[in-house]
């Protein structure tokens, strides 16, 4: 019966300590327990328990007494279990540890540890450590005698893998937090760079002749300053190249006029002197062939000289006059002076003119159709703009 409750040995004594009954013991038939701690603490009506240092290993025992009546003590029942070899095989099975029990003495008395594992129990600390061994030392303790021996665990040691396990994590963490600075910074930096790199195209383009350029002011701190003063800058440079402009069309204008006017002074001698002598020569003549001949002369001569004049006229270096005048008058005189360009290719227009006196030039163009230049210049009140069309 005592193997199905997987104890050692069960032992029955009377109310005087001796064995009345062994199972699986060394204990034999009348063996006087009486003066055992255990007997005795049951005897007293205790339920007490301990370690024995047997042949065969330590074994916990266990001992109560048996009641009669529920008062009275008539015997004692002990019971024990082996810590030998097998049960503790059977504890490694279940908790994947290795036991160890040894005496007071440290001398092994049973161990699940492999033949070339039981250096470990001699060995220090730093070589326990270095074999992934972790040694957990309990003392198996008596009532009645103290410490009776050692209980030894022997396992795994799970600390570097975890230590291990940390590490990565932590730096897998790191990594992650690094990454995404990293991305956070990208960004932040090409925010606070794209205001410097739209000033660095905006100084290109600049640079390449577009004055017209400006930048669009976003914000209001030392970058939108700094953009407000390149949109000045800019407009400066607008300013400055067109007084440029006008400066160096001024200056070529009044180079064509020098030289117009020396052609006129050298030209306009013989116009006169051939005007002078063709109609001479008209009054003289009967001829109708030669009158119309000599006619031709002082017409187109004098078409000659009223270019000489308008050349001389262009190229005086005074103030334009202004005064109120018939847009009509202008228009016809305009018409004459391009009549003969008409059968070419466009129409040439002297916007220069036209700008001098505050005026502007519209052109509107369709394709087939022909285009049509709208000369808005500043008149009188009453006055409309004239439009021609070619």
């Amino acid at each position: 019966m005592y193997k199905s409750f997987d104890v050692s040995s069960i032992e029955i004594g009377d109310a005087r300590g001796r064995v009345v009954a062994v199972a699986e013991s060394s204990a034999v038939y009348d063996d006087d327990r009486s003066g055992d701690p255990l007997i005795k603490s049951a005897l007293q009506g205790k339920v007490t328990s301990g370690f024995v240092l047997t042949e065969k290993g330590f074994v916990i025992k266990a001992a109560a007494p048996v009641l009669y009546n529920e008062n009275q003590i008539i015997g004692t029942i002990t019971s024990g279990i082996l810590l030998d070899q097998g049960l503790l095989a059977k504890i490694r099975q279940l908790s994947n540890t290795d036991l160890v029990i040894t005496d007071t003495a440290d001398r092994v008395v049973s161990s699940t540890l492999k033949q070339n594992d039981s250096s470990l129990l001699q060995a220090n600390d730093h070589a326990r450590f270095a074999s992934g061994k972790l040694l957990i030392k309990f003392p198996l303790l008596d009532k009645e005698t103290g410490a009776v021996g050692n209980i030894l665990i022997v396992q795994e040691d799970k600390l570097p893998g975890i230590i291990t396990k940390t590490c990565m994590t932590l730096l897998l963490l790191l990594l992650s937090i690094f990454s995404a600075s990293l991305f956070v910074l990208f960004l932040a930096l090409k925010k606070l760079m794209q205001p410097v790199v739209t000033l660095r195209e905006g100084a290109e383009r600049i640079g390449t002749g577009d004055f017209m350029h400006r930048i669009e002011v976003t914000s209001k701190d030392e970058i939108g300053e700094l953009s407000e003063g390149f949109n000045r800058m800019a407009a400066n440079l607008e300013k400055l190249h067109s007084m440029e402009e006008k400066l160096f069309q001024s200056e070529r204008l009044a180079a064509v006029g020098k030289f117009a006017a020396g052609i006129a002074h050298e030209i306009n001698n013989p116009i006169g002197n051939v005007i002078g002598i063709a109609k001479l020569m008209l009054k003289n003549t009967k001829d109708k062939a030669a009158r119309d001949d000599l006619e031709s002369i002082i017409r187109d001569s004098g078409r000659c000289a009223n270019i000489i004049k308008d050349l001389l006229v262009y190229s005086r270096q005074s103030p334009p006059l202004k005064e109120k005048t018939s847009i009509a008058v202008l228009i016809d005189d305009a018409v004459k002076a391009v009549k003969k360009l008409s059968d070419a290719k466009g129409i040439e227009v002297s916007y220069g003119i036209v700008q001098n006196h505050g005026g502007e030039i519209i052109v509107q163009s369709r394709k087939g159709q022909g285009s049509t230049f709208s000369v808005r210049l500043p008149v009188g009140e009453g006055i409309r703009h004239a439009e021609t069309q070619d």
